[in-house]
């Protein structure tokens, strides 16, 4: 697709963009010439949902035209705006996660002063964090070429900015052993979101942190980690900085996003047998494809192997949204202390960090996911998929379950055991949209059984699932479910 130079005749130039006063003064010392090209540059507001463009008024222009593409698929880009004029010096549009987008910006002609549209003045802009390195070839071993990465950077790098280590898209890379990413602040992704890369995790192998780290775009093949303690992710269980109270803090988030997570027998997340407090834990638009039974034989007395496993500490916030969840496997036999997909510790939470401390608020949201086979237990049974037992009754403990499908999951009584921690009262909830089926002798449960909680917010239907092997998402087969929104989006499409 060509760019399009607008011609300085078909121009409006009254219009500016939303948000912004006309701050442009044009003046009118340059004549007959072609007036200069602008030199752009660009910014982000404080989340950087939004990208501003800026450049310095260009002398004899009477205007400004901007084009924006989203070009992160080069080869079928995508249009935002094309020759839009604006009589300011900026520009603003909403920008996504891990996108690239190409702005191109003319100066237009004075007619009055015989002046003429400028050369096309382009920019890149990318949400991508600021690059360590060069990007990573595929065929790296990380668990060598990370550590010489971080060491070549260490003394020119600020450990409270963020970058990225950028893997080839679509590369295939392998873990021969631990990688200690230390107190930075790291995100490690495929710069592409269409082309992940591919871990291969080997048996004691994992990533260490006691920053934060979001790991995007990318595939982790788990089937060679074996050992009963190994984690894709372990917070670290010799922090270099001193607790608060009774626990270590990370205020940097731990992210999971556009990742797929296959043959996972172990822990995705884990806090290492040590009582780390997470700020933020997001898994988003990821697919976790698990072995329950593998997870269940990695227990003992007093550790248990959940997909986020928080045993010694809990999260501040957690949150997992437009992904699915899966086990391959049931247990022989089910029991209330099985695999789930969020435990955290059995214990008050600290009232250094909560109740009106360093945080008001403890919040837990599942939202537009579909969970199938977790913590699968009969019928009868008080099995719970979350496991956050002392957050109840602690009023500034709250949990969002919304447009969700569960399929086979814990029990019966999925509200009360598996997100409200065994009771209806105190811990603030909101529930609505979410299907809730269970097969068990070819008997469809739905209804009173799965409805203690007392708003009743379910979608009486069967959702009807069948397995894309190949992309681990589950189809929707019911229309009213489509209708409804609930699940994974990718199943509904």
């Amino acid at each position: 697709m060509l760019w399009l130079v607008p011609a300085t005749a078909c121009l409006c130039l009254t219009s500016c963009i939303d948000g912004f006063d006309n701050d442009e003064t044009f003046t009118s010392d340059v004549k007959n010439q072609q007036v200069a090209t602008p030199v752009l540059r660009d910014s982000a507001n404080a989340d950087g949902t939004i990208a501003y463009v800026l450049w310095p008024v260009v002398h004899g222009a009477s205007g400004y035209v901007v084009s924006v593409r989203n070009v992160t698929d080069e080869a079928n880009p995508d249009t935002i705006v094309t020759n839009k004029t604006v009589d300011a010096v900026k520009y603003a549009f909403s920008r996504e996660d891990d996108q690239y987008y190409d702005v191109k910006v003319v100066a237009v002609g004075n007619t009055k002063y015989h002046n003429t549209d400028s050369e096309a003045a382009s920019l890149r802009v990318s949400s991508f964090v600021d690059q360590l390195g060069e990007i990573v070839p595929n065929g790296s071993d990380l668990s060598t070429i990370i550590p010489t990465m971080l060491a070549q950077f260490a003394a020119d790098k600020d450990s409270t900015a963020e970058f990225g280590i950028n893997l080839e898209p679509g590369g295939t890379f392998t873990m021969g052993g631990k990688v200690d990413l230390k107190n930075y602040q790291i995100t490690i992704c495929s710069t592409n979101p269409n082309q992940q890369a591919t871990i291969v995790m080997g048996d004691s192998t994992g990533f260490i942190t006691q920053g934060g780290v979001k790991f995007k775009n990318l595939i982790f093949d788990c089937a060679g980690m074996t050992n009963k303690t190994d984690a894709i992710l372990n917070l670290s269980s010799e922090p270099t900085f001193s607790k608060i109270g009774s626990q270590y803090l990370t205020t940097y988030p731990l992210v999971f996003q556009n990742c797929r997570i296959k043959e996972l027998s172990t822990r995705m997340i884990a806090d290492n047998c040590t009582p780390w407090v997470a700020q933020n834990v997001l898994v988003k638009n990821c697919i976790i494809q698990v072995d329950q039974e593998a997870q269940n034989k990695k227990k003992n007395a007093s550790k248990h192997c959940d997909i986020i496993d928080f045993g010694d500490g809990f999260c501040v916030n957690f949150a997992i949204t437009g992904s699915t969840v899966y086990s391959t496997t049931s247990l022989a036999s089910a029991s209330s202390d099985m695999p789930t997909v969020y435990r955290v510790a059995n214990k008050k939470l600290p009232g250094e960090l909560l109740d009106g401390a360093t945080y008001k608020y403890c919040t837990n949201s599942i939202t537009n996911c579909t969970f199938v086979n977790i913590s699968k237990a009969s019928a009868e049974q008080n099995s719970p998929i979350f496991y956050w037992p002392r957050q109840k009754g602690q009023s500034y403990c709250t949990v969002t379950n919304k447009n969700n499908i569960y399929v086979d999951c814990a029990g019966c009584r999925v509200k009360r055991y598996s997100l409200l921690a065994g009771q209806n009262g105190n811990m603030g909830a909101v529930f609505s949209n979410n299907v809730y089926n269970y097969n068990d002798s070819e008997t469809l449960y739905i209804g009173e059984a799965w409805n203690t909680y007392p708003n009743p917010d379910e979608v009486d239907a069967d959702a009807q699932l069948t397995l894309d092997a190949e992309t681990g998402i589950w189809k929707v087969g019911n229309a009213d479910v489509v209708a409804a929104g609930c699940g994974d989006p990718r199943g509904l499409e």
